[in-house]
């Protein structure tokens, strides 16, 4: 009987003995990141199919790891689950395409099963959209990981952004993983998308993406923000991707013709989650009308 492999990304030994000790009595096989190991070397090797990572507050290094987990295209579908003591560190890591699950310590034992198996059964965009089915180039792979080792700041700055303009001003006074909402899936799908050189049509096809742009709109709607407004995140969302590009013109291998081209795609995989967006809010308007009154 294959079991399912969790890779603990632990430094602290304590933990490590105990979260190992809970998911071995869960069924899982567990793998440990030896001490001064590189995490993402060791999870591309390994091949886990979750990762359970701890960040730890005011530790720079530990949000490399994930954020450089998201960045390998070897590690990037591999659904991620993050402990952390800081509620804040919870929200913040929801920002990151691969982070499925977050649990703020301390936890209970079923808390922490509970959220590798959801990890388990909600893969993040890298496992879900097709490979690519037609020629890519080193500029769309850089570009995809830059835009990938930035994701968390993308949003990041996406949600700051929407903060200052109504209704979300009125709504969300403060971040919360309610309005990270599915953010980091739809832009996990862009870059993705960009990195595969995909259509725009593939990168919304998968059941998974499909369902994460209705959910997010859905969240939005139960919260009062109407669905125009989130139409305008998804293009504040677009900004944001635009100008993180133009502050990578002039690094190696990245110019400005090359931050045009990928902008420009970003833009069409942003068009079509809009499409997506409309075409499910017309269904839902088509239901609502065809459903006998009560």
């Amino acid at each position: 009987m294959n079991r399912q492999v969790v890779l603990l990304v632990e430094s602290a030994s304590d933990l490590r003995d105990l979260n190992g000790l809970i998911l071995r009595e869960a069924g899982y096989h567990v793998e440990i990141v030896p001490p001064n190991a590189d995490p993402v070397a060791f999870a591309e090797r390994t091949r886990p199919d979750v990762l359970v990572v701890h960040i730890r507050p005011n530790q720079p290094a530990d949000w490399e790891i994930l954020d450089h987990l998201d960045a390998n295209p070897q590690t990037a579908p591999i659904p991620v689950v993050v402990i952390s003591s800081s509620e804040r560190v919870v929200t913040e890591a929801h920002a990151v395409p691969i982070v499925r699950e977050a649990v703020v310590m301390p936890y209970d034992i079923d808390a922490l099963r509970g959220a590798v198996a959801r990890a388990l059964g909600n893969p993040p965009p890298a496992a879900v959209l097709p490979p690519s089915q037609r020629a890519s180039s080193p500029t769309l792979a850089l570009a995809g990981t830059l835009l990938s080792e930035h994701s968390r700041e993308i949003v990041l700055r996406t949600i700051r952004r929407l903060q200052q303009t109504e209704p979300f001003k009125s709504h969300f006074a403060e971040l919360s993983p309610a309005l990270v909402g599915n953010l980091p899936v739809i832009l996990g799908a862009v870059v993705t998308g960009i990195r595969r050189n995909l259509d725009p049509v593939l990168v919304t096809a998968p059941p998974a993406i499909r369902d994460a742009i209705q959910d997010h709109v859905a969240l939005r709607i139960r919260q009062g923000v109407n669905a125009d407004s989130v139409i305008e995140e998804y293009q504040v969302l677009d900004d944001q991707i635009l100008g993180f590009l133009r502050d990578q013109i002039g690094q190696i291998h990245f110019s400005a013709l090359d931050a045009f081209d990928i902008a420009r795609m970003a833009g069409d995989f942003i068009a079509q989650i809009e499409r997506v967006t409309v075409k499910g809010l017309l269904a839902q308007t088509e239901r609502r009308r065809a459903a006998p009154p009560r």
